[in-house]
Parts: C-alpha cells; sequence; structure tokens
C-alpha cells in the first residue's frame, strides 16, 4: 500500500523548502476537491454534474417575490402576472413553498385581453374581425394561397364567409390564444395596408359653381387657347370643366357605409364652430385673383391654379375645425392629416391638370405655363358667395340634389351652412 507519510518525508528531504510547502498545498487542495465534493454530489443515481446539487435545494416561501416559481406539469417557471385565465390548465395549480400553504391560483398563461375568448361548446380561443369586403381579396390572395400561409404560420383556423356583405365578419379560432391573436393582428395589418393603398373616395371641399364664377373662367380659357395654345405641351384637355371647380379641404377613405354617416356626422357637428368663425361677416366670400403653378420650373407644368384671396385665412380656420372632427370621429388618421399637409394647407382652385389630358394611355406630359403666367399672372376672375361647405364623392354626381347643386359635377352627400344666416 502506498505510505503516505513516507513519501512525504521523502520529499521534504530531497525538495527545497519553499517548493515542498507549494507541493503540500497543492496536494490538500485536490483532495478536498476530488472526494469531499464527490461524497457531497454522489448518491443512488449516477451524477450528471453540479445540476444536481441544484435540483435538491428546496424553493422555500422565504425567497424574494421576484424569485417565487410554480411548478407546471412537472417544470418549475418563474411566477409571472397573469391577466386571464386559461380554463385549459385549471388543473395544473400546485403547491408553492416548503411548506405548501400557498397554492397556484391561476396558471402562469398571459394573454391579451382583447384579442381573443374562449369559447366552451367549441374549447377553443374564438375571435372576429370586421373587414370591408373590398379588401377581403388581399386576405384570400390569388387562389387562396395568402390565406393559406396565413393558417400554416399563425396556427389558427380562418373562417372567411361566402356570402359577404359590406363588411365581412372574419372568424378565427384555434386551440392556441397566441395562434388566435396573431392571425387578428395580421389581417388587421393587411386590412389597415389595404386602406392605405386604395383611392380617395370623399373629400370635403368649397365648391366654387356659380353665375358669378364661371362665365369669367370660360372666358379665361378662351383667352388661353387664342394667345397660348401653341405652347408647348398645351392641349384644351386639360382645362378644368367649370363645374368641377373647387377648393379641397380635407381628403377622405370611406370605404363602408357605417364610415361615411361617421363623417356626415362629424361635418354636422362643426355647425356652431363655423357659425362662430363667420360671425358678423355675413357669410362665406371668396376671391380668386391670379394664377399660379405647383413646381418650380414654369416650363413644365402639372398643375395650373387660381390664387385665393384674404378669404383664405378664414377657409383654413374652418378647415381645422373640420379636421379635428374627421380625426375624433376615426374617419381619418393622424398620418392620413400629416400626408396632407392639413395644419398649414395650400388653398387651391386647379384650372390645368395633365392628368385630364386626353391621351390617357401616354405618360404624363407637362406644358410650358411661362407664356400664360406672363400674360394672365393677374387675371381677375372675380368674387363668389358660398353657400356651403360639402363633403363630396370622388364619383361624378347621377342626379341633382338640390337647386344649388345641380351644375356641380360631384355628387354631394352632406353640406354644411357657411352663408351665415
Amino acid at each position: 500500500m502506498f505510505d503516505l507519510e513516507c513519501f512525504f518525508f521523502k520529499c521534504h528531504l530531497q525538495l527545497p523548502f519553499g517548493l515542498f510547502k507549494l507541493f503540500r498545498l497543492m496536494y490538500v487542495f485536490l483532495f478536498f476537491f476530488f472526494f469531499q465534493a464527490e461524497d457531497g454530489i454522489r448518491d443512488a443515481q449516477e451524477s450528471r454534474g453540479l445540476g444536481d446539487v441544484y435540483k435538491r435545494q428546496e424553493y422555500g416561501s422565504d425567497l424574494p417575490q421576484r424569485m417565487q416559481v410554480a411548478e407546471v406539469c412537472g417544470r418549475r417557471y418563474r411566477r409571472a402576472q397573469v391577466t386571464r385565465f386559461d380554463p385549459r390548465l385549471q388543473s395544473s395549480a400546485v403547491e408553492l413553498g416548503a411548506a405548501g400553504e400557498e397554492r397556484l391560483e391561476q396558471p402562469c398563461v398571459i394573454v391579451d385581453e382583447d384579442g381573443c375568448d374562449w369559447s366552451e361548446s367549441e374549447g377553443m380561443y374564438v375571435a372576429t374581425v370586421d373587414v370591408p369586403s373590398r379588401f377581403v381579396g388581399l386576405i384570400i390572395g390569388k387562389k387562396g394561397r395568402m390565406l393559406k400561409q396565413l393558417q400554416s404560420e399563425t396556427g389558427a383556423t380562418v373562417e372567411v364567409p361566402r356570402d359577404q356583405a359590406e363588411v365581412c365578419v372574419i372568424r378565427l379560432k384555434s386551440e392556441s390564444a397566441a395562434a388566435v391573436v396573431s392571425a387578428r393582428t395580421r389581417i388587421e395589418l393587411i386590412r389597415e395596408d389595404g386602406r392605405d393603398r386604395c383611392d380617395p373616395t370623399h373629400f370635403l371641399n368649397v365648391p366654387l359653381v356659380g353665375a358669378e364664377l364661371s362665365p369669367n373662367v370660360e372666358r379665361f380659357f378662351q383667352m388661353v387657347q387664342d394667345e397660348c395654345g401653341q405652347a408647348e405641351g398645351y392641349d384644351s384637355s386639360i382645362c378644368v370643366q367649370s363645374n368641377r371647380l373647387h377648393l379641397t379641404l380635407v381628403v377622405l377613405k370611406l370605404v363602408t357605409r357605417d364610415e361615411v354617416e361617421r363623417a356626415k356626422e362629424a361635418l354636422q357637428s362643426c355647425q356652431a364652430q363655423v357659425d362662430e368663425i363667420l360671425m358678423g361677416t355675413g357669410g362665406l366670400r371668396v376671391e380668386l385673383n391670379g394664377i399660379e403653378y405647383m413646381n418650380d420650373d414654369p416650363r413644365q407644368v402639372d398643375v395650373l391654379y387660381m390664387k385665393v384671396g384674404q378669404a383664405g385665412a378664414t377657409i383654413k380656420s374652418i378647415c381645422n375645425v373640420l379636421s379635428t372632427a374627421m380625426l375624433e370621429a376615426g374617419v381619418l388618421t393622424q398620418a392620413q392629416a400629416q400626408h396632407q399637409r392639413l395644419s398649414a394647407i395650400k388653398l387651391h382652385a386647379t384650372l390645368m391638370n395633365t392628368k385630364y389630358r386626353s391621351k390617357n394611355d401616354a405618360p404624363r406630359e407637362t406644358f410650358d405655363a411661362s407664356q400664360m403666367l406672363e400674360k394672365f399672372g393677374e387675371y381677375e376672375f372675380g368674387s363668389l358667395a358660398i353657400s356651403h361647405i360639402a363633403l363630396s364623392s370622388m364619383q361624378p354626381a347621377k342626379k341633382c340634389n338640390s337647386p344649388q347643386d345641380q351644375n356641380y359635377y360631384y355628387q354631394t352627400v352632406m353640406r354644411l351652412d357657411t352663408s351665415g344666416s
């Protein structure tokens, strides 16, 4: 047998004293690490390392609150705040702490409160999403590819009704709340993206149609044709018809009848504020004198318009009232308002626009307006009493709504009185 004392005695005689002390310290360290640690770790089972030591520690109630744990299905989890009770995990409530006094009343599942609901009859989480029928095609996709991809990636079943009304109610269900919430979020994003991409449907505007203005506008067009008809890019088809003249205030995307009704109610609610703005003025009256162009180069113009006189400040004040009402009604978003620069709106009445050019299949072509600006830059179109502000559809009027609308190109769905009476 190996004689440990004899070994150390020989080392003491043969090695220098300092090296001998270092050797002995290393021996003591290795002895306690290998033998004592092994005795503490090993038991009847084969050791798997220090993890076994940690697993045998008791989780007592004296731990800080942030370190409280719960055991669910044989696994320990940190205890987190629960926002909705999950009935599927009701049987998983187990004791906490060494004494077993505290029990896990609710499982550690966090579910968005507004995301979905538990259906007892189906044994699943369910939710619905309202989507305007014009956007349902974006959710289904070509040959149903988008719908299949949506179900595959979220794990939820998406039911799109065959008989679609103006607003389609899409139903989502899954055994997983997270899957339903994920599918709902994806559909809402597709819906909002479709809304962003669609063309405007309605707009709030000041109609500039009346016997005081229309003859002067027609006379201007005739003078331009006679004196500037040879200008590069000019064509009479780019001239705006006199019954389409207006000042655009706010552009809207109203894709359902409910949104149209909300916009009408919001417009009507502005009457008192508009009356206060016009108090003592005798009603809204607009002066239109001179012409101006949109871009920087007068030889390459897309839009030529009439300039608004002193009434512009009053109209801008009214525009602020209207845009605020539309935002509060939820028919105008902050992003749309910023895109239209409603806080610093530039009022203009378009006279010529190259998008109306008869060659619709050709690329948009600018025209040279330098000669027009030189000859007619201060042309006086006159003034016009404005009887109302209109909420109009972008589509042409199919019938006359009233005698005062009979010559207006756009269909008026609601009017706000500005006569001051």
